[in-house]
């Protein structure tokens, strides 16, 4: 669509590469970002490299991470909640509200979050990935009161399969795989609803 594209990573730079070398194929733009989504220095770190790599200060930030860990009852432990909420809901709310400031200061922009069906629904063993995402869309909500209408902010939740008990991220050949085009779809959709800010699209 004529973006120039930052692909953030963290641990795994080969799923990156592969998608960075499909958009340049297509005769795009594109750089890897090195990005720590729990770290407030690498945020920081990471929108600097980025105005850099891709020429000025960025238009639309799409957020589609998420670290899904379980936190069972039966064995609490509170540095495993702590993370869950830091990479979660403070960490891309941290990033959002300081790529919010930049477009604001500029000629605005678009922030979209894709969160799962957990931000809405709770799932076992993992109450607090579900509190961590439903807060994010709470986050979401009040960004676009805050930067609107100028920037807007919007959130994309899909479905995804229930996880196994010992599994730490939802399983490839789920719904979550095959929601892909749809996600994309409203993507493309809420680039051009410039009416729109504040959504929660299903």
């Amino acid at each position: 669509l004529g973006y120039k594209v930052g692909v953030g990573y963290h641990h795994d730079k080969s799923v990156t590469d592969e998608i960075i070398t499909r958009i340049r194929q297509a005769g795009g733009v594109a750089y890897p970002l090195l990005l720590d989504i729990g770290d407030p220095v690498f945020i920081k770190n990471f929108l600097a490299e980025a105005e850099q790599l891709l020429g000025g200060i960025p238009d639309l930030l799409i957020h589609n991470t998420a670290y899904f860990h379980p936190t069972r009852h039966q064995e609490p432990l509170w540095e495993a909640m702590e993370a869950v909420f830091r990479m979660n809901v403070q960490g891309p709310l941290w990033l959002s509200s300081l790529v919010a400031s930049q477009m604001f200061g500029g000629g605005g922009g678009q922030i979209i979050h894709v969160c799962d069906m957990y931000s809405e629904q709770p799932l076992k063993g993992y109450s607090a990935y579900s509190a961590a995402r439903s807060g994010l869309i709470m986050a979401n909500q009040s960004l676009s009161l805050e930067f609107g209408p100028k920037v807007r902010v919007n959130a994309i939740i899909h479905a995804m399969a229930p996880p196994s008990e010992t599994a730490k991220e939802p399983p490839a050949d789920g719904p979550m795989q095959k929601n892909t085009t749809a996600v994309i779809h409203a993507i493309r959709y809420l680039l051009t609803a410039h009416e729109i800010t504040g959504e929660i699209m299903h």
